[in-house]
């Protein structure tokens, strides 16, 4: 038995079918409250967690802290990634702009990633 001709048409809505659903599917996933609520903590830690690192704890936790901000700062890239592929409007947007600024600000707090790029020993 031969297979069924398709057309290219038909080929092409199959892509767009599952591309909307795929993006679809990622934004629901980006705005559902348990993200939300895990990236505002991650927000919360980004905004504050520096400075009480300096204040009131010891230096030997350092390493720690600078691997938690790594991990929150690719969450936040992930989120940046995932956004843009699913939500229409989102690049070039003010909260993209504002996303990616304060995504790349946080370079500063992990000194193994800046400190080669400056020239520090």
């Amino acid at each position: 038995m031969l297979p069924a001709v398709t057309s290219i048409a038909q080929i092409n809505e199959k892509k767009r079918t599952k591309s909307f659903r795929l993006k679809r599917s990622l934004e629901k996933f980006i705005d559902h409250y348990i993200v939300v609520i895990l990236m505002s903590l991650v927000v919360a830690y980004s905004l504050f967690f520096d400075d009480i690192r300096v204040l009131a704890i010891p230096k030997s936790y350092d390493e720690l802290f600078y691997i938690v901000t790594f991990i929150c700062m690719m969450l936040f890239l992930a989120e940046i990634l995932i956004a843009s592929y699913a939500k229409e409007g989102y690049v070039g947007s003010f909260f993209f702009w504002l996303d990616c600024i304060s995504t790349i600000s946080m370079v500063p707090d992990i000194p193994w990633m800046w400190e080669p790029i400056i020239g520090v020993d």
